[in-house]
């Protein structure tokens, strides 16, 4: 990773703006229409869990941006959040709305009062129902939190390998770790080094726990670091050997008797006891009474002593022994043609539509008739490190791409540092890039484009996700575009192989043949929505991008909800905006474009509220 730094692109002036053009804008005949999937969200599962001392348990459910309390009975009601409408608002019951993620998590302290994550947001429910938004822009990744007695707050963070603590009074300090100087190092203070943060909890005597890189580690009050139990690194579970470690472990809890217990990636349960006993609460190979395999996303314990399970698609609870004891709040999924979540998609030869879905941890195929067909992975089953075995299981794909040969290449959960590759016979390979990425593109020699992130960190105006391009051959190899540094948020290369970025900072780069880059849209730090020629365009957010057989350039204007279309002279025109939507869907709420694709026939396809896709008549 490097250090925190600005691009070597600088701000220009704003210049003046050109008139719009009537062709530049899209035509009135433009149309969008559903092929497969709903506008309307479902129910897609459970994230996050806390239990507070009268056996409430409150979890998250992110597709309808709500939050939730299930009484010991297994009665449910909603505690906070408008159902269906996504949004940052804070205010009291019946406007404050949320944003969630699968990574999204909550807690409850002794008042009664919830806190809630969102990437880098945290926001505090009162018991009143007010919702506050606690803002820390030090803090760029929670990826999990925990309450002490005294109400502080402790935050691990793995992108600045730190524990923050957020006082009851609202302060913010390192609390352990060298913000940006990640590590393998015991130690008191900022003198310690901690690695790839993924679940923290605190005791009844305030001592903190957290899993580093797949090792148990304790935290006093003095801030002493202290590694208890496992191997730093990613390692498969292996119950036989003392050292194993908890690989990918997802979540901790603790008891009234300071047993720690883990929720692994391999689906199992363990319990640490304070003389540092490992035992199996419940194995990878139970299954619920109904035969669906369960899924520990989260844990927590109740008053009463059992283990409460976030099983994505139910809440379970266990007792010590493993023995299932309920099981409440089950999503039935209902099977039926157009049930998905898009990631991205890709249309081969035959007019199959190929998802990677991030909900169900899957890569799916939608037929010419709309029939959805789970091809690779399972929804009950997460994928771990490295993994080469068949079958290959995912974790969260976000990407997918096929080349001239019709093979498929996954880009799986940036943690993993690996993309997949599926051929036509359905042979599934692993292609360990060591390197955590987010978008990717394909040329027609079959190197993948990929976006990486290189460091994430504070930034005066702008968040901060600095990126590079990586090129990944057909052998595995990865080198980096020279002077590609930037905030990229989408990436395509067109048929003559430039590669086109685009940047949160509101511009449109071109990497030619040559390795030489250009702005050639926007002007840098400059949001808008106008049409014209080079930087006279503005952008607001854009991200998706995808080219056509004329090497025309189509970008997804997030904030405009809008596509936009960049010649190879560098003129900017919009041929979807939201009066397009708003007409094609007038008895909806305006749908928000996500994903874009561009067939070989030049046939455009959106992707909309990533539940549905939908043709473009232009």
């Amino acid at each position: 990773m490097s250090a925190c730094g600005g691009s070597s692109q600088k701000a220009s002036i704003t210049t003046p703006l050109d008139l719009p053009k009537a062709s530049d804008n899209p035509s009135q005949t433009t149309s969008v229409s559903i092929l497969f999937g709903t506008l309307t969200a479902k129910i897609k599962g459970y994230v996050g869990l806390s239990v507070d001392q009268y056996g409430n348990s409150y979890f998250i459910e992110p597709e309808q941006s709500i939050v939730l309390k299930m009484t010991a009975d297994g009665v449910i009601t909603r505690v906070a959040g408008l159902p269906n409408v996504s949004g940052t608002l804070d205010g009291s019951v019946g406007v404050a709305t949320f944003r969630f993620e699968a990574n999204s998590r909550i807690a409850v302290d002794y008042q009664g009062n919830v806190y809630v994550s969102n990437w880098a947001d945290l926001r505090k429910i009162g018991i009143d129902g007010t919702v506050k938004t606690l803002s820390f822009p030090q803090i760029q990744r929670i990826d999990d939190f925990a309450i002490d007695s005294a109400n502080n707050l402790y935050v691990a963070d793995s992108s600045r390998c730190a524990v923050w603590q957020v006082s009851a009074l609202g302060n913010l300090a390192t609390f352990v770790g060298n913000p940006g100087e990640c590590g393998d190092q015991d130690g008191v203070g900022n003198n310690a080094r901690l690695g790839r943060l993924t679940a923290i909890v605190v005791d009844k005597y305030d001592q903190i726990y957290v899993i580093d890189e797949s090792r148990l580690k304790k935290i006093s009050q003095q801030r002493d670091v202290t590694s208890i139990y496992g191997i730093f690194g990613r390692q498969v579970v292996d119950s036989i050997n003392p050292l194993m470690t908890f690989a990918d472990a997802r979540s901790l809890a603790v008891d009234v008797d300071n047993n720690i217990y883990v929720a692994s990636g391999v689906d199992s349960i363990f319990k640490v006891s304070p003389s540092r006993i490992v035992t199996v609460v419940r194995g990878a190979e139970i299954k619920l009474s109904d035969g669906y395999n369960t899924y520990p996303r989260t844990i927590a314990v109740s008053p009463s002593g059992n283990v409460l399970v976030n099983e994505r698609f139910a809440i379970s609870q266990y007792r010590l022994d493993g023995s299932a004891l309920s099981t409440s709040g089950r999503i039935e999924m209902d099977g039926m043609p157009g049930n998905f979540t898009l990631g991205s998609f890709s249309i081969d030869k035959a007019g199959t539509f190929w998802v990677p879905d991030y909900w169900y941890t899957s890569v799916r195929s939608i037929s010419p008739n709309g029939i959805v067909s789970t091809k690779y992975g399972d929804m009950n089953i997460q994928g771990t490190f490295n993994q080469q075995q068949q079958p290959v299981y995912f974790r969260a794909p976000i990407k997918l791409v096929m080349d001239k040969d019709q093979n498929l290449y996954v880009l799986d959960n940036p943690l993993l540092e690996s993309i997949r590759k599926i051929s036509p016979s359905g042979t599934i390979s692993t292609i360990d890039t060591g390197i955590f990425m987010h978008d990717m593109a394909i040329d027609s020699l079959g190197n993948l484009f990929v976006v990486e992130h290189t460091v994430i960190c504070g930034k005066e105006s702008f968040p901060c996700a600095e990126t590079r391009i990586r090129k990944v051959t057909p052998a595995g190899v990865v080198t980096s575009l020279p002077g590609s540094e930037g905030y990229h948020t989408g990436i395509t290369v067109d048929k003559d192989g430039n590669i086109y970025t685009a940047s949160k900072r509101h511009v449109i780069s071109k990497y030619d043949t040559k390795g030489k880059m250009s702005v050639v849209a926007g002007l840098l730090d400059n949001p808008g929505s106008q049409n014209g020629d080079g930087v006279k365009a503005r952008f607001s957010r854009p991200g998706n991008l995808t080219t056509d057989s004329k090497a025309n350039v189509y970008i997804v204007d997030f904030d405009n909800n809008a596509i936009r279309k960049l010649t190879p002279s560098g003129h900017v025109s919009t041929i979807i905006d939201k009066e397009t939507l708003a007409k094609s869907f007038p008895d909806t709420t305006l749908p928000k474009i996500g994903q874009i694709y561009v067939d070989s026939d030049d046939t455009f396809y959106l992707g909309l509220n990533g539940l549905a896709i939908a043709k473009v008549k232009l």
